[in-house]
This record gives structure tokens, C-alpha cells and sequence, in this order.
């Protein structure tokens, strides 16, 4: 995992332990261990949900296919195809 994640979930930790004088002490000692442990599972969480693992792979290994192009030349080829599209007045106002 990237080292971020890890940076954010050692704050969510923090902020656990923050909150813990108000965790009712009824729970006990390990309903207190879970309540400051809710915070960086709940860091962890949301970036294994939001595709986070999946990003990070290839960040550090991209794809190895032949003749791939670059977001940028994808981007101008769909540029000059809006273009074609809307030859006059009737193009949209990012064709001008």
C-alpha cells in the first residue's frame, strides 16, 4: 500500500485516541480498544472500496501494451473528432 494511506490511518489512530475520554466507560477495555480502532479501519476501508489497491499497482507497474497511446494523444484525438463533428457555428463552446 502506498505510504500515505499508512500516514493517514496513523492520524485516524490520533484522532481515536482523541476521542476516547468521551467513550463511555461502560464499554470496558476492549470496547475502548475498538472505538479508537474504528477510525484508521475506517481509513483502510474506504481506500480498499474505492479502487485505492488497484491505483497503486499501476502506479508502480503501468501496463506494458504495444503501441499504447497517452491520455494526451487520446484526448486530441477525440478533440479533433468533436471538431469534425461540429464544423460550424454549432460546435461547442470548447471546439473554438
Amino acid at each position: 500500500m502506498p505510504r500515505y494511506i499508512h500516514i493517514l490511518g496513523a492520524i485516524g489512530l490520533v484522532v481515536g485516541i482523541a476521542m476516547l475520554p468521551q467513550v463511555d466507560p461502560a464499554l470496558g477495555l476492549s470496547g475502548q480498544v475498538l472505538w479508537v480502532l474504528i477510525m484508521p479501519g475506517l481509513v483502510y476501508a474506504a481506500f480498499i472500496v474505492f479502487g485505492g489497491p488497484r491505483l497503486a499497482w499501476e502506479r508502480r507497474h503501468p501496463p506494458q501494451i504495444v503501441g499504447a497511446q497517452t491520455p494526451r494523444e487520446i484526448g486530441l484525438e477525440v478533440f479533433e473528432d468533436i471538431k469534425r463533428r461540429y464544423p460550424t457555428r454549432d460546435c461547442p463552446e470548447f471546439c473554438v
